[in-house]
């Protein structure tokens, strides 16, 4: 049985919380370097099947997952965040009680039945009790329903990459609502720091999330000598823009707005869920591993999704009409502060997602250096778009006097704000 083919039923979860030990038998693996995701079946009765997924001991400036206390903090972090974004999917963390992780790392679906066993422990559904429960030697395993890949956003926008579609504009205008109403409901971050004292949101801590992510970047040389050089360029002329006095203006005025909150952090189509006869809507897999990817602002969220569709239908019609919905959704068609914040963010999200394809997804996703080829022309695109938009905020004739005045506004609104 392959159980992303078999609909989310009550079959999916008969078993009880309460067991203190079950046993499952591997039919699917995914692997990527930060996490094993395992589709199984339960051992007594193949009708009962969940998802598994174990992090690995992987380390970068990203994922600090090396040692046992990180994969740990990070699985509980996942628990608390997940069942905000969407309910009735993640079922609880447990122990893994056999195999051990490299085992596990190692474990392959046509390998005979004994040999693909997890057995895991009490399944818990809070992760404050586990806080101070779990045990310091076990490794966690995140518990949830199985849901079928044909639901998934990026198998129906290939099955409708037609902007005309009244199904895809449908399913879309749906998620659109879901997406609106969680962000009003997550809590403001925007008078909290990052470990090095920088306000969330704020220019200066953007900057150095740009440094990051960017140096991070640097092994696409070692992939693509062209793509990278095609990268560098594209970087180039985003740091020079985010220099821009109106810009910097503009996303201190975010902040002051309430704008920065605890985000999602990675809406994208392979972590959404769309049934339309069942009326579901289901937003998995939210970033647990490092704050300063969800502590953003809302549209830097809303921008991942919009460079996502546009990478999958290879258009940007539906992605423009995601993007027209959403601003008028929340009020902020006339805001030009809005407008030109989301254009830096689709920058910098096509450009960030074009480098993870490129440098790390091409070992386990034969897809992922085409889209990475992908999002770097959604890059290109969408970077005249925000080069033409500052240059209109800048003002051919006018360039010095309208960045004093927004100097000058920068300076009054900070003083405000560490008030």
């Amino acid at each position: 049985m392959d159980s992303m083919d078999v609909l989310e039923s009550e079959a999916s979860t008969n078993w009880s919380i309460e067991q203190e030990h079950s046993c499952y038998i591997v039919t699917r693996k995914l692997m990527s370097s930060t996490a094993c995701i395992f589709f199984v079946e339960n051992e007594q009765d193949s009708s009962s099947y969940c998802v598994i997924k174990i992090l690995l001991d992987y380390e970068d400036t990203r994922y600090h997952q090396k040692y046992l206390s990180g994969r740990c903090a990070a699985q509980l972090e996942a628990l608390h965040w997940n069942p905000k974004f969407t309910s009735n999917v993640y079922l609880g963390l447990a122990p893994i009680l056999a195999p051990d992780l490299e085992t596990l790392k190692r474990l392959k679906v046509d390998m005979p039945r004994d040999q693909r066993k997890i057995s895991i422990g009490k399944l818990s559904t809070d992760p404050y009790e586990l806080e101070q429960t779990s045990d310091p030697k076990s490794e966690y395993a995140l518990v949830m329903k199985s849901l079928p890949d044909k639901y998934r956003l990026d198998h129906l926008l290939l099955q409708y990459p037609n902007e005309g579609n009244p199904t895809i504009q449908h399913l879309l205008a749906g998620l659109l609502e879901r997406i609106i109403e969680i962000q009003k409901t997550q809590p403001s971050v925007h008078d909290q720091c990052d470990k090095d004292g920088l306000q969330w949101g704020s220019y200066q801590q953007l900057i150095k999330k740009l440094d990051h992510n960017f140096g991070l970047f640097k092994r696409i040389a070692n992939k693509d000598a062209r793509l990278h050089q095609q990268y560098a360029f594209l970087t180039k002329r985003l740091r020079k823009i985010v220099r821009c006095a109106s810009l910097q203006y503009y996303f201190q005025l975010r902040v002051s707005q309430g704008y920065i909150k605890r985000c999602h952090g990675d809406l994208k189509a392979d972590n959404i869920w769309l049934e339309e006869n069942e009326h579901r809507i289901h937003i998995l897999d939210a970033i647990d591993f490092n704050p300063s990817y969800c502590h953003i602002d809302t549209l830097s969220d809303i921008a991942m999704l919009v460079i996502d569709v546009q990478a999958y239908t290879q258009t940007p019609a539906i992605a423009n009409y995601l993007i027209s919905s959403y601003l008028q959704q929340t009020g902020l068609q006339n805001d030009m502060a809005a407008q030109t914040v989301l254009r830096y963010y689709l920058v910098e999200k096509a450009i960030v997602r074009a480098a993870v394809n490129i440098a790390f997804d091409q070992e386990y996703n034969p897809l992922a250096h085409a889209l990475g080829k992908q999002f770097l022309k959604i890059a290109e695109q969408r970077m005249r778009e925000l080069e033409k938009n500052v240059c209109i905020l800048s003002g051919s004739s006018s360039h010095i006097s309208k960045s004093n005045i927004y100097k000058n506004k920068l300076t009054k609104l900070a003083l405000v704000l560490n008030s």
